[in-house]
């Protein structure tokens, strides 16, 4: 391996630090608003801050700003400095059909296996707290927790009777 390319890999491993450092903090962002976006409305900005954190603090603002002017064309640069050595030497058939099986089928595959899941998720129902199945659920665990967790653990505290003390 020549030093330019453990110097490439080097900066290749710095670039996917920094980015999974900005992506990292994205829910700790002070500039984002104090709610986070609905879900079922338009221009359905959640998608790009999913989650928002109550603690935040703006040193992040900075640091992920920082991250924003260079990190993208960054990781476009290494990715066009490693792919044409690939090129060349597989050809281009073979590289595009080996794109496609790391890529594409693990993505495709990934889909189809979720893709159940969150379509099932969605068209569930909206149900007040304590209604439908959960509610259900979580009114029996209470009703147990009351009738037999909580006595127990009341007697257990008491002092026992033992067999031989017969007072």
């Amino acid at each position: 391996m020549s030093r330019s390319s453990v110097a490439l890999n080097r900066l290749r491993a710095c670039a996917i630090l920094s980015l999974l450092a900005f992506h990292s903090v994205m829910a700790y962002l002070g500039s984002l608003p104090a709610t986070p976006y609905p879900f079922d409305s338009p221009p359905y900005r959640w998608a790009v801050h999913p989650m928002i954190d109550p603690q935040r603090w703006f040193g992040f603002d900075i640091f992920c700003a920082s991250q924003d002017i260079y990190l993208m064309s960054l990781m476009f640069f290494l990715s066009g400095v490693f792919v044409w050595r690939s090129l060349a030497r597989k050809g281009e058939a073979a590289f595009v059909q080996g794109r496609i099986m790391r890529l594409c089928v693990p993505a495709g595959l990934a889909v189809l296996l979720m893709m159940r899941d969150f379509r099932l998720t969605a068209l569930l129902p909206v149900v007040p707290a304590g209604q439908g199945p959960r509610g259900q659920a979580e009114n029996e665990l209470r009703t147990c927790r009351e009738k037999c967790v909580l006595p127990a653990v009341e007697s257990s505290s008491r002092p026992r009777k033992r067999c031989h003390d017969r007072r």
